[in-house]
């Protein structure tokens, strides 16, 4: 039987789902001794964690939570498929079990008009944070959404107080003493992924 061809919009959410899923290998870290290992699991599980998710606008309310579900789901099959143990998701699954969806405004299965839901999700991918994705068949393939692990020190303002300076002059230098004196050499990372989940409102 002749093969049938595969179209570009195939391949490009077929791309989409390989680059965008939560497969990467940062998880396992570059600690040179099972000490720095067993440390950084354990700065994990005493982490809050909550499971934050994007969907489009223009959903009905039942169908952002399924649509959020299924991501979550997503997210939950590529850890079940590493070999690692991933602490922040078991944590978060046996422990917190919060989710946040936030609204993720548009999406689109043209590569070359990307709705912002496809552009959040790939700059998600470009900070380096784990995140599944979810494209609808029933809705033509389109991307309805993207789930991700987000800890305490990103979300919780009180315990992690964002920078406030009086002094404009050396904002600069007193923003980066604050941040990094709080959350170490984490600091730019999780001040990114901070500004990034800023923006966004409730679904």
């Amino acid at each position: 039987m002749k093969k049938k061809k595969e179209t570009k919009k195939q391949r490009t959410i077929a791309e989409y789902r390989q680059t965008a899923s939560p497969d990467s290998n940062k998880h396992k870290g570059t600690a040179s001794s099972l000490e720095e290992i067993t440390a950084e699991g354990e700065r994990q599980r005493s982490l809050r964690w909550r499971m934050y998710g994007l969907v489009p606008y223009n959903l009905s309310e039942i169908q952002k939570g399924i649509q959020y579900g299924h991501a979550v789901v997503e997210y939950a099959e590529h850890v079940m498929s590493r070999r690692e143990h991933n602490i922040p998701y078991y944590t978060w699954a046996r422990r917190d079990k919060t989710f946040v969806i936030l609204n993720g405004g548009t999406t689109s299965t043209n590569p070359e008009s990307p709705g912002t839901m496809n552009l959040h999700a790939e700059m998600l991918r470009v900070m380096d944070v784990d995140v599944a994705v979810f494209f609808e068949p029933d809705l033509g393939d389109q991307l309805t959404a993207a789930a991700f692990l987000v800890d305490e020190r990103v979300w919780d303002r009180e315990t992690y107080p964002d920078f406030v300076s009086g002094f404009e002059s050396i904002e600069e230098t007193n923003e980066e003493a604050h941040y990094s004196q709080m959350w170490g050499e984490d600091w730019r990372s999780l001040l990114q992924l901070r500004l990034f989940i800023g923006q966004f409102k409730l679904a």
